[in-house]
């Protein structure tokens, strides 16, 4: 362990209250008061961050945008929620506020559960009041309907007060509007359910409207609470990001602290798991809330670090936090020319508070980043109305904050777009309205737009990406072509809407960069061969650009466009790696490695390319609204903007990579004991710079041929040692789990490196009952082998209406007598088939092993209108909850087409935990129209990594 000197301490009575103090073994007995009137402001500010409460005090959080008006109110230009966090100990609870719901789907107050897409489902108690005054109690998510009707004294256009009370001691629900009893003390026993008030809350769900605004007021909450002991780590750096050497300030602040043998304990540990500074504090402070502040010394290397507080009586823990900093140099010189490609995607779509955009800026410029990817310099957010005027005052701040940090904008623009401006604007259909083309009056609003918007700005974008993945589902087309499933018509359909915005975008700005977004397979994702056929479409005379993502083949790329004489910069607009956290959320743990691994693999293997003008990693911060099985992590920063161990290994890689010019793949595939090595030569300012990935399941010694005295090893943190060279080689042991940075000339073997191959280690094709539907049903919707498969949330309302229905055909079939046959007659939710697959005939892969899964059918569709036939492979715990899902979303959609086969493969690398069941459902989803479905086939195959 290494010694730091010892901290400078002052011990402080911070926010002291009179309370009566008690033993280890008794709670303090407090009254809680949070109240916030949404003070007026002089222009929109963000209420996250914001503090509410006095004795217990809390930090407002939000979901996508909540500003605080300077009309004193709070409201959302999206859907979006406020909460903040309960100290644990609540026993009776009252929250109130005035809400207006006017412009939106309803406004709710809430206790309790996930805030983010996962309310529906989370939310432990909570009431909505919509614009039509209609109102609705709900408690388990949306499983427990305790009350509806019409709100007393409710009036269109004016605030309603209403009041939510729980009592735990009798777990009753109390409803109050506009001074109206609705439920009084409503007991939650008989539903077998106990609500857990973790958090309260309101939350505001669209569509909104361009002419009424949804507004909450006057908000309070009152509760009773047994209060346990808490402690809470502040920092002075608002970044939480240190130079080298410097020191790190920090106040602890401690409430419910009873008498006795009290210390605090803190800790220093590095991204390593090594504990690199500790400390005790004896504390003997009077008052019930004393706090610490104190300066530690720097760790003395860079990298990420977690401060760790515990709190302790008599040697027993009463509570803990952890607050993670990272230390990271400045940045080089080379990051503020455009010789840096080095970039970040902020949160797409969501119009959040100009003071987060300035945060997120700072944290870009402090490790060197050059480009930023935003989704908001666009059209739907500059027209609220078809006749409404251009509103540039949140553009404009947005581009004048990006140039102040010199950042590079690219504007991925033209999606989605409106929906008054959508061709499916009076239609009701499951897909997003805001995919389509626009009408044609809506289309020469949107030219005129991006027209004025080039002029506007001109000189300072970047690139202008017209829609995001457009040869997959976020590009539909003209509703004729989705209506027929016309994929010519729906490619031919975004050449012209390209061509078009391309011209009013040159016309406002000649020198203007103009780009197709695509995905990263070879050809197109859903609409193959998306880019040659926009090739002989002309795309390549309008385009000034190209942009795609992640691991596109950039060599087939270059070689198509060249094939047609285009000669264009290439832009990543989303790279880099993430987990669905299968492994947990520990950012010391194997999913966070995995992330910083994968995202210096993207982007070294794409850097070998000369064309690669950008890179902008997904994501900078974690998105709340990526969820569902398997949480997405994808951000460099957590949605509190708290430090990822992948900032300051990013920064490292900025760091080296900046400016740096490639020279050629390096023949070290042997230099490994284990596994197999696998690197890449850079030149920076003359020197070398190598980039090294370990292929193989264990740490391994690695010998390197060098001619020089000595190398330079770097690891992902950015710390440096010493390799001396003996009689030209040099020896270090390396980790397959993190690639490492190699200064100094490397002496390879001639020729072109040789990469071993993955093996099949196993075949099994997974034994089906009933696979080609032969065996006679006994009933409708009763096929052997098969159950019916309502959505995870349990709607069965689809198939007790018969508004779905599922049966065995016995007109058609692909082979054999009989099909199964799906009717949707209404667009539900995701309906069809399911069969549990035998588990114990599957293999759990192990390290540097995987699984490929691929599910294989015939499929007939007629007059489907939707997103069509689909598959998942569930893993579910014994009670069949679901824990993890992976499969196509569809992988035949739309019209009506004969029989063909429809196959789809899917990796998985790691078994998820508690996964102990696996169904294939076979599903018909958000669609209507009937499709059959005939000889049905699953194979697992086991590969191993070499």
């Amino acid at each position: 362990m290494k010694t730091l000197p010892s901290p400078v301490i002052s011990l402080a009575a911070l926010l002291a209250i009179s309370a009566t103090t008690t033993s280890f073994a008794e709670p303090v007995q407090t009254h809680l008061s949070y109240q916030e009137d949404f003070a007026p402001t002089s222009t929109d500010d963000s209420l996250a961050g914001r503090v509410i409460g006095e004795e217990y005090s809390a930090d407002w959080c939000v979901d996508r945008s909540v500003m605080v008006t300077p009309d004193g109110t709070a409201t959302t230009n999206a859907s979006g929620a406020a909460w903040f966090a309960l100290p644990p100990g609540v026993q009776s609870v009252e929250i109130q506020a005035e809400i207006l719901p006017g412009g939106s789907d309803w406004v709710a107050l809430a206790l309790g559960g996930k805030w983010y897409t996962a309310f529906y489902d989370t939310a432990q108690l909570w009431v909505l009041l919509r614009p039509s005054g209609y109102y609705e109690l709900h408690a388990k998510g949306s499983q427990l309907m305790l009350q509806e009707g019409q709100a007393p004294g409710y009036k269109s256009g004016q605030p309603s007060l209403v009041m939510l009370g729980y009592d735990k001691a009798a777990n009753t629900a109390t409803l109050c509007i506009n001074g109206e009893t609705v439920v009084d003390a409503q007991s939650l026993d008989p539903a077998g359910f106990t609500p857990e008030l973790g958090s309260a809350g309101f939350r505001i769900n669209g569509p909104l409207s361009g002419t009424a605004t949804p507004r909450v007021d006057n908000f309070k909450l009152t509760a009773a609470a047994a209060i346990e002991p808490g402690l809470a780590i502040h920092l002075g750096n608002e970044l939480a990001v240190y130079k080298p050497g410097e020191a790190v300030d920090a106040r602890f602040a401690i409430r419910g602290l009873p008498t006795g043998d009290i210390a605090l304990n803190l800790s220093l540990m590095d991204f390593y798991g090594k504990v690199r500074w500790t400390q005790r504090l004896p504390l003997h402070a009077d008052s019930i809330r004393p706090g610490v502040s104190l300066t530690i010394p720097s760790p003395g290397e860079d990298g990420y670090f977690q401060l760790r507080a515990e709190l302790i009586d008599s040697g027993r823990p009463l509570a803990s936090a952890t607050k993670p900093i990272a230390v990271i140099p400045e940045p080089p010189a080379v990051t503020r020319t455009d010789a840096n490609a080095f970039g970040a995607m902020v949160y797409p779509h969501l119009n959040y508070p100009l003071a987060d955009k300035e945060l997120d800026a700072r944290f870009m410029r402090r490790i060197g980043l050059r480009h930023v990817r935003t989704h908001r310099l666009n059209w739907i957010h500059a027209q609220r109305s078809p006749d409404g005027p251009f509103l540039w005052a949140s553009l404009d701040d947005e581009v004048a904050l990006y140039q102040k940090y010199g950042l590079n904008i690219i504007a991925t623009t033209a999606w989605p777009i409106p929906n008054w401006a959508s061709q499916a604007r009076d239609i009701d259909l499951p897909e997003s309205k805001s995919n389509f083309m626009p009408t044609p009056e809506a289309m020469e609003q949107a030219s005129r737009f991006y027209r004025e918007m080039a002029e506007r700005y001109r000189g300072q974008i970047e690139l202008y990406e017209i829609g995001n993945e457009v040869d997959a589902h976020f590009w539909l087309g003209s509703l004729d072509s989705y209506r027929e499933h016309d994929v010519p018509g729906v490619m031919a359909d975004y050449y012209d809407y390209f061509s078009e915005l391309a011209e009013a975008i040159y016309a406002g700005d000649p020198d203007a960069r103009v780009a197709p977004n695509t995905t990263s397979e070879t050809e197109g994702h859903s609409y193959r061969p998306w880019l040659t056929t926009q090739l002989d479409l002309g795309l390549g005379d309008v385009m000034t650009a190209y942009s795609t993502h992640y691991d596109a083949d950039l060599d087939y790329a270059n070689a198509k466009l060249a094939e047609y004489g285009v000669n264009v910069p290439v832009y990543f607009t989303e790279i880099g790696g993430f987990t669905r956290g299968q492994r947990g959320d520990d950012p010391l743990g194997p999913d966070m490695k995995a992330i910083i691994r994968e995202d210096y693999r993207q982007f070294v293997t794409q850097l070998t390319h000369p064309n690669v003008r950008a890179m902008c990693k997904f994501l900078l911060r974690e998105q709340p609204t990526y969820g569902g099985e398997g949480t997405i992590r994808a951000g460099l920063l957590g949605v509190d903007f708290s430090i990822n161990p992948a900032y300051p290994a990013f920064a490292t890689l900025v760091r080296e990579l900046a400016g740096a010019r490639y020279v050629r793949p390096l023949n070290i595939t042997d230099a490994s004991k284990a596994g197999w090595l696998r690197g890449y030569a850079f030149e920076r300012d003359g020197q070398s710079v190598n980039v090294l990935f370990l292929n193989g399941g264990t740490d391994s010694p690695i010998t390197l041929q060098t001619a020089t005295p000595a190398l330079q090893l770097v690891d992902v943190m950015g710390n440096t040692t010493e390799l001396p060279a003996k009689d030209g080689e040099v020896n270090f042991t390396m980790s397959p789990e993190l690639p490492v940075f190699i200064l100094g000339a490397i002496s390879d073997a001639p020729g072109t490196p040789v990469i071993p191959q993955d093996t099949l280690v196993r075949e099994i094709v997974i034994p089906l009952e009933n696979p080609g539907f032969e065996l006679d049903p006994e009933a409708i919707s009763d096929i052997p082998g098969w159950s019916v498969m309502a959505n995870e949330q349990g709607d069965g309302n689809a198939l007790s209406n018969r508004i779905f229905l599922v049966s065995a055909d016995t007109d058609k079939a692909h082979s054999g007598q009989v099909s199964a046959r799906m009717d949707a007659l209404q667009p539900t939710q995701w309906y069809g088939l399911s069969q549990e697959l035998p588990v114990g005939l599957i293999p759990r892969p192990g390290p540097n092993e995987y699984l490929l899964f691929t599910v294989s059918c015939y499929a007939r569709g007629e007059n489907i209108f939707g997103k069509g036939l689909g598959f998942t492979l569930a893993f579910r715990q014994p009670d069949f909850t679901r824990v993890y899902f992976s499969g196509s979303g569809y992988f035949g959609f739309g019209g009506t087409y004969e029989w063909k086969e429809l196959t789809a493969t899917r990796r998985l690398d790691v078994w998820p935990e508690q996964a102990e069941r696996i169904t294939l459902d076979l599903l018909l989803g958000k669609s209507t129209g009937t499709v059959w479905i005939d000889d049905v086939t699953v194979t697992v195959q086991l590969w191993k990594q070499p």
